[in-house]
């Protein structure tokens, strides 16, 4: 099935996008048609609208932490660095403290 030039559901993706804050009953008042028939033109469109992608692209990309496992868990690169950064802190006041 095809998209034809003239055809009711090319009408109502047509009103849509010239009035996209109309309602689904305001667009099937004013084209003439069911408010079911908008309805399914509209969840249709969305769907394609989700589906499109490009060829190869995986539908779930796995996200993945960098970190270290050391003893007592699993540490991710930015809590080892607020890590590193509590311990250097700590020895400025421990070295600043031997000095007075």
């Amino acid at each position: 099935m095809g998209i034809h030039k003239n055809s009711k559901a090319e009408e109502i993706r047509k009103y849509v996008r010239q009035n996209p804050t109309a309602s689904r009953q305001e667009v099937a008042d004013k084209l003439g048609v069911s408010l079911q028939r908008v309805s399914n033109v509209l969840s249709i469109a969305r769907r394609k609208a989700r589906i499109k992608r490009k060829v190869g692209t995986p539908r779930a990309v796995k996200r993945t932490t960098a970190g270290i496992k050391l003893e007592g868990g699993y540490y991710t690169v930015s809590k080892l660095k607020d890590i590193v950064n509590a311990l250097e802190t700590l020895n400025k006041l421990m070295a600043k403290t031997a000095n007075d």
